[in-house]
């Protein structure tokens, strides 16, 4: 049977019992429609109907789905309340993300008003919620995320922890760690406009520039290793995050960003004694934000002149210095076979020649002489072993 999805709101009642159905399935599927085509009145009367109380389990997650969206501006969720739908959801054992659905609300913007709604029926400021692509974030992140100073600025004076709990979820690594918001808005300075400014926000309330977590992602020989974690800050999870080296007109170039960040006091090496999150086990020592470019996106990306700039930049900082050799081995020489095609190996020799010749401009003549000693000594060896 097909339902129409508008009926004025003295028909439901007659349409129920001329169909002959069960009153709380149709309740409950005229709520859904209700919700998604922005039926106010036709909603406000099934939540009286006692709609709310006819959810099941799946039903529940539904709606609230629908009722966060965008495009139905939030204003259904302020009806359900005063009907204990909190309650409701309580009993049906699904827990506080869809009795006090926070997060997903600042991600559509939602009005202060109702964000302080929510607060009042127990949602928690620092609870960690499941975001995209193995990570987790808390409503000051999603903030950011939306591009919401209000809202950010709003939920600092409700009582959010600018820097979260002290310990993470023992049973979940994160990624980039954006329920830490400097991390989230390290992350949206290389993805939006907007990152600047949200990492500005953070840092005028005292978050830390230099903050550390144990993050599992990093792409080292182009290969991820979960059962490996590494320390990394928000400058390591901005050059992470970078997702094209296509200049973007009027944007900050990337290399430019990266000095507004050390300016700020941001450290390229994350050997500090700065604050560091809770971390069950040991970590890796950190690759450098040099190694981790080159292990991304390997020496094809020379190609690209923002790319280039942004070597130069921590060569000049001095990024690789003492483990340069290393990474001429890790990451240059085993580009060869990874371009084996004989169309490839022209083009990547002269990437290499010119990365090279780039790197080495930036190293005092002892240091070029101990670096190219290591990395023939170094070769021959792995000549001599393949043969």
């Amino acid at each position: 049977m097909g339902l129409p999805q508008r009926l004025p709101p003295d028909h439901i009642p007659r349409y129920i019992v001329r169909y002959n159905a069960p009153a709380p399935k149709l309740r409950v599927a005229y709520q859904r429609l209700a919700a998604k085509n922005g039926l106010e009145e036709v909603f406000k009367t099934l939540v009286d109907m006692g709609a709310l109380n006819s959810l099941d389990m799946d039903e529940s997650r539904r709606l609230v789905q629908i009722l966060c969206l965008p495009s139905t501006k939030n204003k259904f969720v302020s009806y359900m309340y005063p009907h204990e739908f909190d309650d409701t959801i309580r009993r049906l054992d699904q827990g506080p993300n869809v009795a006090q659905p926070l997060v997903p609300l600042i991600r559509a913007r939602a009005p202060p008003d109702l964000i302080r709604l929510v607060v009042s029926r127990g949602a928690d400021l620092d609870m960690t919620w499941p975001y995209r692509h193995r990570e987790l974030i808390r409503p000051l992140s999603a903030a950011i995320l939306a591009n919401s100073e209000s809202l950010f600025l709003l939920l600092l004076q409700l009582g959010a922890k600018i820097d979260g709990a002290k310990k993470a979820n023992a049973r979940f690594m994160s990624r980039h760690g954006l329920h830490i918001p400097v991390f989230a808005a390290a992350r949206t300075m290389a993805t939006a406009s907007h990152g600047r400014a949200m990492m500005e926000l953070c840092l005028g309330q005292g978050s830390e520039i230099n903050y550390r977590i144990p993050s599992f992602d990093v792409h080292l020989g182009r290969l991820i290793n979960p059962a490996r974690c590494y320390l990394v800050t928000p400058l390591l999870v901005y050059v992470q995050s970078i997702k094209s080296w296509k200049s973007q007109a009027g944007a900050p170039s990337p290399a430019e960003e990266l000095a507004w960040l050390l300016e700020k006091g941001a450290l390229l090496s994350s050997k500090h004694k700065s604050g560091l999150e809770w971390l069950r086990g040991a970590c890796d020592s950190t690759p450098t934000c040099i190694e981790w470019l080159l292990a991304k996106w390997g020496v094809a990306a020379l190609r690209h002149p923002n790319f280039v700039a942004v070597i130069k930049f921590l060569l000049q900082r001095g990024e690789g210095r003492g483990h340069i050799h290393w990474t001429f081995l890790k990451h240059f020489v085993h580009e060869l076979g990874h371009y084996a095609h004989a169309r490839w190996r022209a083009s990547v020799h002269d990437e290499l020649k010119a990365l090279t010749v780039t790197t080495l401009s930036y190293l005092s003549e002892d240091e070029i002489t101990i670096t190219l000693e290591k990395v023939i000594r170094n070769m021959r060896s792995i000549s001599s072993s393949s043969g």
